[in-house]
């Protein structure tokens, strides 16, 4: 939890520990205002970014090249015994 994020969490504990009436409302201004609004977008993000991941891993697999008829435990080398 970074700082700013446990300072939001600190004031709203305190709004609700000293019993602020419903009619009063608070918001955060600035700096803390653009940091709540960011992670409200946080899960769009990843939501994006998975698959992106995914595509890139698979076309990565996909262009690996490999020495399908190759036997298994052959020397790597190329060369016989």
């Amino acid at each position: 939890m970074s700082a700013c994020q446990a300072t939001m969490s600190a004031v709203q504990q305190a709004e609700v520990e000293l019993g602020v009436p419903a009619t009063l409302t608070g918001s955060f201004q600035g700096t803390a205002q653009a940091f709540q609004a960011s992670l409200s977008t946080t899960p769009y993000l990843i939501a994006a970014a998975l698959p992106v991941v995914c595509l890139i891993l698979g076309v990565n697999h996909e262009l690996q090249p490999r020495d399908d008829h190759r036997p298994v435990g052959a020397d790597s080398s190329g060369g016989g015994s």
